[in-house]
């Protein structure tokens, strides 16, 4: 391997790859929490099944967690904090009648929770905000 080729490699581990995997993993998260939040209010969501205290905490925690992710504040928690708000949104929504017509494609979910787990593991890579200093 050449020296430009180390370089490239460098640059995509640790800044690249981490950098597109917090955006897959934010946008569509932040796009939903805040379409939850405009159109619903954040409190009728999830129907009459869950007490709209609940649904207001949750949703916020989706938003806040996805928006700390794409700019790369405490990546790993603010990724296990949004995996947790995710399945456990799936879990209580599963056990409501309707769940079709809120939530139809299980495999959006799947894909969201496996980018949720990774983050965990990654960490942001070098480009983020966070306060910790970089391990070099």
């Amino acid at each position: 391997m050449t020296g430009r080729d180390e370089i490239v490699e460098s640059t995509l581990a640790s800044k690249i790859g981490p950098l597109l995997l917090r955006f897959a993993l934010a946008l569509p998260c932040i796009g939903d929490g805040y379409q939850k939040i405009y159109q619903m209010g954040g409190t009728t969501w999830a129907g009459p099944g869950l007490s709209p205290a609940w649904q207001a905490v949750i949703v916020w925690v989706h938003l806040l967690s996805a928006m700390a992710i794409l700019v790369g504040i405490r990546t790993r928690w603010a990724s296990g904090i949004l995996l947790a708000c995710l399945i456990s949104e799936t879990w209580l929504l599963r056990s409501w009648p309707g769940i079709d017509q809120i939530w139809p494609s299980t495999h959006k979910n799947i894909i969201i929770w496996l980018l949720a787990g990774g983050m965990t593991g990654v960490a942001g890579g070098e480009w983020k905000l966070d306060l910790q200093a970089n391990p070099k």
